[in-house]
């Protein structure tokens, strides 16, 4: 449900409210200055942490109640976001308490508890699994939840750069970089292709500076996290040349066989996608669109697709899907690679070659730690207590290769 729709329903259930202005049946009707705090503290605390940040952006009366009284409105919102989430949802240990910090760090420590949670099922579909990951509610991964958590903080970061960048005017681009613009306001296409080059110069630069600045453990958290969630990216063989659940996979060389490998070696498109992105769209996915949705299951998936061809006309985009195309915005395409690959570089480079390996350090260590306790316990490690919470989070991002059956191949 959209924030503004469940901000209208709440709103709508108090009685003697309306929102729109005049008279009704010959009252006139309650605004929200009229409200006493109590309801207004009650709306609040059904709301989720994405409606409390749309509502404290777009409305003052709900903002100044939320400063006034967030230490009782904060754990209510906790629970209505994070319903289930018992690690997530331990009092704070700060002497501050519930505020509004705390409340946001909960997004980057919940997409770390999904991402190593559902890593368990990487590769489900290969003859000898690989049990990697930890369940969101075991405490014994809590310190590798952490560092994941971090990175995800450092990926947010290195969004908002790109973010910042691309609201900026063309002209305060071309000043910042000491350009001018005189002869290619002639040659319209000329004049676009180059403010996207200069933004992307901008972006780059300012990155750069972003990493000379990380410590060693930031370096190591982002590239920790990134390792991780190049794996969610699947491309999952197909003896059909068009699928519509899981479409080809149209961003690079290869056909999506090596994706993860190039996604966290910058070398793939999809690494520019995440780095301009960021945390939101993960968000979304996993946890803050409905569940039951269809358009949830694909939705970092069909946004990526959406940035990839968005310049196209329609039927160009449905040409470009094919098994076998070339990119007709290859030069686009290969500059954003270039960039996504020196940032991934860069931040390599600060933490060291071993980094992107680190999180075996911490499965091996939960292993050992998950089975001294089963050992030392009367519980069957089959039926341990710790609660799977995130069965039903659409964690993959599922894309199809085409590759004829046997038969086929051979008769053709």
């Amino acid at each position: 449900m959209g924030t503004e729709v469940k901000w209208h329903r709440l709103l709508d259930s108090i009685p003697g409210f309306k929102r729109q202005s005049g008279v009704t049946r010959g009252r006139q009707p309650l605004r929200l200055n009229d409200l006493p705090d109590d309801i207004l503290i009650l709306i609040l605390s059904q709301c989720r942490v994405d409606e409390i940040f749309a509502l404290r952006g777009t409305c003052s009366t709900f903002r100044n109640v939320f400063s006034t009284y967030s230490a009782h409105i904060i754990p209510w919102v906790a629970r209505c976001t994070f319903p289930g989430g018992k690690l997530l949802l331990e009092p704070p240990t700060a002497p501050t308490g519930y505020t509004f910090a705390w409340l946001k760090e909960r997004i980057p420590l919940q997409l770390a508890a999904i991402l190593i949670d559902r890593y368990r099922f990487i590769f489900e579909e290969q003859p000898v699994r690989s049990q990697i990951g930890i369940p969101a509610e075991d405490a014994l991964g809590s310190v590798f939840r952490n560092r994941v958590a971090n990175g995800w903080r450092v990926l947010g970061r290195l969004s908002n750069i790109s973010k910042e960048i691309y609201r900026l005017d063309a002209k305060k681009i071309f000043s910042m970089l000491n350009k001018k613009a005189t002869w290619l306001l002639a040659h319209t296409s000329r004049y676009e292709a180059e403010i996207v080059r200069l933004r992307e110069e901008l972006v780059l630069q300012r990155r750069l500076q972003f990493i000379d600045t990380m410590s060693f453990h930031e370096a190591e958290d982002y590239v920790m996290m990134f390792t991780l969630l190049s794996g969610v990216w699947r491309v999952r063989k197909s003896d059909s040349l068009v699928s519509k659940d899981e479409p080809t996979w149209p961003f690079d060389f290869g056909r999506g066989i090596d994706a993860p490998r190039m996604i966290r070696k910058g070398e793939s498109w999809v690494t520019w996608f995440i780095l301009h992105q960021g945390p939101g769209l993960f968000w979304e996915q996993w946890w803050s669109l409905p569940s039951e949705a269809p358009e949830t299951t694909n939705h970092v998936r069909d946004r990526a697709i959406e940035a990839f061809f968005s310049p196209l006309r329609r039927e160009e985009d449905a040409t470009h899907r094919r098994a076998d195309f070339s990119d007709p915005q290859e030069e686009l395409h290969d500059m954003q690679r270039l960039c996504a690959e020196k940032v991934q570089r860069a931040i390599v480079a600060t933490c060291g070659a071993s980094a992107p390996t680190l999180h075996f350090h911490y499965q091996i260590k939960y292993a050992q730690d998950r089975r001294l306790i089963d050992l030392d316990s009367d519980i069957n490690p089959a039926t341990s207590g710790v609660a799977e919470t995130m069965n039903g989070v659409p964690a993959f991002i599922n894309f199809s290769v085409y590759e004829p059956a046997k038969g086929a191949a051979e008769s053709g």
